[in-house]
């Protein structure tokens, strides 16, 4: 099982109401002419969104139970997800992507050596002149202490 496998029944409690970032990423993915990669975009919150643009996104996901959401999710409007099962800090696609975006993933990174395999994953599979957004935010004890009650199950 993966870590973020638990997360996968509660995602879309936790982020699913939350849309203030989807209009940003649907305006990046507008100027780049090429694809786009979501990294750890759990249950498809943004991923579908763009999905439905018709934007050429894929995705990877470390959590099985996280892709088999965002499938299930997928089947309701037709969609076609393009997905892998892998990790930031050591995927390999064949393929390089114009925009790689990622909401929150990377701050899962706690060491300094996960944080330069993450970014260097990310450099290898951008485009030259590609472009990496990441998300970050400040971190709320009270979800850190609910984040460690999910992960103990």
């Amino acid at each position: 099982m993966d870590d973020y496998d638990p997360w996968a029944e509660v995602y879309d409690l936790l982020y699913g109401d939350y849309r203030d970032d989807i209009e940003f990423y649907k305006n990046e993915a507008k100027k780049i002419d090429g694809k786009l990669l979501e990294i750890g975009c759990g249950t498809g919150r943004v991923y579908l969104e763009l999905l439905k643009e018709g934007i050429d996104i894929y995705r990877i996901d470390s959590s099985y139970k996280m892709l088999e959401k965002l499938r299930e999710k997928a089947r309701k409007p037709n969609l076609i997800p393009k997905v892998y099962q892998a990790d930031m800090r050591n995927f390999k696609l064949e393929q390089s992507f114009k925009l790689i975006i990622t909401f929150r993933m990377f701050l899962h990174n706690l060491t300094i050596e996960d944080q330069l395999s993450a970014l260097k994953c990310c450099k290898e599979h951008l485009t030259r002149n590609g472009k990496l957004i990441l998300n970050f935010f400040n971190p709320n004890p009270e979800k850190i202490v609910e984040y460690i009650k999910i992960r103990k199950r």
